[in-house]
C-alpha cells in the first residue's frame, strides 16, 4: 500500500515536472526502495505518536473502575492525561540538540529506545507514580522524534513525497488513536501498552540497519566519505549525481559558515536587533499572527480534551442511560477521524482550504452548541420532554458529527498550514515555537479539566467549544489565506500589501489596474 502511494507521488512529481527536463531526470534516477523505507518510518513514528496520544482516553476509564489495581483520584488522572504534553516541549528542544550533536538518524534511535522505555514502565506499573513517570517518558520520546523524524525526513525524501507524506501524516497519527482504542477497549491496560510499543520495535531495526544517516547532516560534520555512501543509497549507482549532490552540498553549507562567521563578529544587541527586525517585518508578523491565532483557537475547541477524554465525556454526555458503550464509542470516534483526514487529503487539493476549514467550523460550532442546550435543559432546568434514550443518542451522534467536521479542516490544517503561510527563512523557528505553545496548552487544559468540570459543569464546557468554534469560524473567514494553486511567492506576495484581512486583498488583477493607472 505504502509503495502504491509513494510511486504514484513520484509519478505526479514526473508529470508535473515535465516542462524541466533536469528535474524529470532526476525523478526518474532517485531509487525507489529508500522512499519507500522512508515514508515506512516515518508512518511508524506517527502512528506510534498516535497511540501515544490517545491512550491516556482508554487507560483512566480502567484505573477510576472499583476493581482496578490502585485507586486513582481525579487530581492524579488529570496529571496522567497531562503531563505528557507538558513534557513534549522540553522533548522538542532536547531534539533539536541531539540531531545537530549526533546526528537525526541516531537522535531518533534515542527517541525509539526512550519511547519503548516508556511504555514498559506503563505496562509494569504498580503506582499512580510509575504511571506518570511512564508518560514523562513517552513525552520526551514524543518530542525527541517529532524533531528529528521530521529533519531526517525533509533532508532525504523526494520533494513531491513530503507532500503526500504530510497529507498522510494526520491520518496515519489517527489510525494509531484507533488502534490504541481498539486494545482499550479489548485488552487489559498493562497490554495494551505493550502492544502500543510494536510500531516503534519495528521502526528501530530499519532505522538502525536500513537507514542512512541524512547527507546533510555528514557534510556538516566533514564526514565526506559517509555523506557519498548516504548519497549513494539514495541514489543507486548514479556516480555522477552523487558526486553533484556532495559538491551542492559543500558548497551550501560553506555558505552558511560563512555567513554565520560573519555574524559573529557582531556585538549582542545587533544580533538582538536584526532578530527582532526579521519577525516584525509585516509580510512576516502577519503570517505568524494569523497562523499562531488559529492555532490558538484549536485548544480551547474541544478536540484536545475529546481526545484525552473521550470515554469520560461519552459517558457524562450520555447520562444514566448509557445507549453506546464508551469504548465502543471511543472506536467509533477515532474511525471517524481517519475516514475525515482521508478526506481532507483528497479535498484540500480541489476545493481549497478556506471552504474546507469555513465548513468545518460551522459543522463544528452547531454540533457543541447543541449538545451544550440539551445538557443545559436537561440536568439543570429539567424541562425536556425527550425521553432518555433519546437524548444519549442525539448528543452521541452529534459529537460524532463534531468529530467528522472538526477533523475535516480545523483538526488538520493547523499545522499543514505554516508551511505554507510561513516564510521559508523563518519557518523552523516559528513552526517549533507554535508547536510548544499548542503543547502547553493542551496540557494545561487537561490538567486543569477536572476543575473546569466542576466550575462549569459539562454544559458549560460545551458552550465553551461551541464558542470558540464560532469565533474561530469567523476569524478564518476575515483573515486566513487560499493558498490552493498559489506559489509560495504569491502567498507572501499577497502579505506585502497594507491589510491584514484576507478578505480585503487586492486580487492580482485589481493589483495591476491600480498599477496601470499610476
Amino acid at each position: 500500500m505504502v509503495r502504491k502511494i509513494i510511486l504514484s507521488a513520484l509519478r505526479r512529481g514526473i508529470e508535473e515536472s515535465s516542462g524541466t527536463e533536469h528535474k524529470n531526470e532526476e525523478t526518474e534516477k532517485r531509487r525507489i526502495a529508500p522512499q519507500v523505507v522512508l515514508a515506512v518510518q516515518h508512518f511508524l513514528s506517527t502512528m506510534a505518536m498516535g497511540m501515544s496520544m490517545g491512550h491516556s482516553a482508554v487507560l483512566l476509564p480502567q484505573l477510576q473502575e472499583e476493581d482496578s489495581e490502585f485507586v486513582v483520584d481525579d487530581e492524579t488522572a488529570s496529571w496522567i492525561a497531562s503531563v505528557y504534553m507538558f513534557i513534549s516541549p522540553f522533548g522538542c528542544l532536547v531534539g533539536g540538540v541531539l540531531i545537530d550533536k549526533i546526528g537525526r538518524r541516531t537522535g531518533m534511535i534515542i527517541g525509539g529506545l526512550i519511547f519503548i522505555t516508556g511504555w514498559a514502565v506503563i505496562a509494569a506499573a504498580v503506582s499512580p507514580l510509575m504511571l506518570i513517570c511512564g508518560r514523562i517518558l513517552d513525552g520526551l520520546a514524543v518530542g525527541i522524534i517529532t524533531s528529528a523524524s521530521s529533519v531526517l525526513f525533509d533532508e532525504m525524501a523526494h520533494p513531491r513525497l513530503r507532500v503526500t507524506v504530510l497529507c498522510l501524516a494526520s491520518s496515519i497519527m489517527s489510525t494509531g488513536m484507533l488502534i490504541i482504542s481498539l486494545f482499550g477497549a479489548f485488552l487489559h491496560w498493562r497490554t495494551a501498552a505493550g502492544v502500543a510499543a510494536v510500531p516503534t520495535i519495528i521502526q528501530l531495526p530499519i532505522l538502525m540497519f536500513v537507514v542512512c544517516e541524512t547527507p546533510t547532516y555528514l557534510v556538516k560534520k566533514q564526514r565526506y566519505k559517509d555523506a557519498e555512501k548516504s548519497l549513494r543509497w539514495l541514489w543507486g549507482q548514479h556516480e555522477t549525481k552523487v558526486k553533484e549532490e556532495l559538491e551542492n552540498l559543500k558548497s551550501h553549507l560553506k555558505e552558511n559558515e560563512e555567513q554565520r562567521e560573519k555574524e559573529d563578529r557582531h556585538n549582542i544587541f545587533f544580533k538582538l536587533r536584526k532578530f527582532v527586525k526579521q519577525y516584525t517585518v509585516p509580510y512576516i508578523l502577519k503570517p505568524f499572527l494569523i497562523i499562531h491565532v488559529f492555532n490558538l483557537l484549536q485548544i480551547t475547541g474541544g478536540m484536545g480534551l475529546l481526545t484525552f477524554y473521550t470515554v469520560d465525556f461519552l459517558n457524562k454526555v450520555q447520562g444514566t442511560d448509557q445507549v453506546v458503550n464508551a469504548n465502543v464509542g471511543t472506536i467509533i470516534i477515532s474511525a471517524v477521524k481517519v475516514v475525515g483526514l482521508l478526506l481532507t487529503a483528497y479535498l484540500v487539493y480541489h476545493i481549497g482550504r478556506r471552504p474546507i476549514t469555513i465548513i468545518s467550523g460551522i459543522g463544528s460550532t452547531i454540533p457543541m452548541l447543541a449538545v451544550a442546550v440539551i445538557l443545559y435543559v436537561t440536568y439543570l432546568q429539567d424541562g425536556t420532554t425527550m425521553p432518555p434514550g433519546a437524548i444519549a443518542w442525539t448528543n452521541f451522534i452529534l459529537i460524532v458529527i463534531f468529530n467528522a467536521m472538526n477533523t475535516l479542516g480545523f483538526y488538520s490544517l493547523t499545522y499543514t498550514m505554516i508551511g505554507e503561510v510561513l516564510p521559508s527563512k523563518v519557518r523552523g523557528f516559528l513552526f517549533g515555537y507554535i508547536s510548544a505553545v499548542n503543547y502547553l496548552g493542551n496540557g494545561g487544559l487537561a490538567k486543569a479539566y477536572p476543575s473546569m468540570l466542576s466550575a462549569m459543569g459539562m454544559h458549560g464546557l460545551f458552550f465553551l467549544f461551541g464558542a470558540t468554534n464560532a469565533v474561530c469560524t469567523l476569524f478564518v473567514y476575515l483573515f486566513l489565506p487560499e493558498t490552493l494553486n498559489k506559489t509560495l511567492e504569491e502567498i507572501e506576495d499577497c502579505f506585502h500589501q497594507p491589510n491584514i484581512m484576507w478578505i480585503s486583498r487586492k486580487t492580482p488583477s485589481e493589483t495591476n489596474i491600480v498599477s496601470e493607472r499610476l
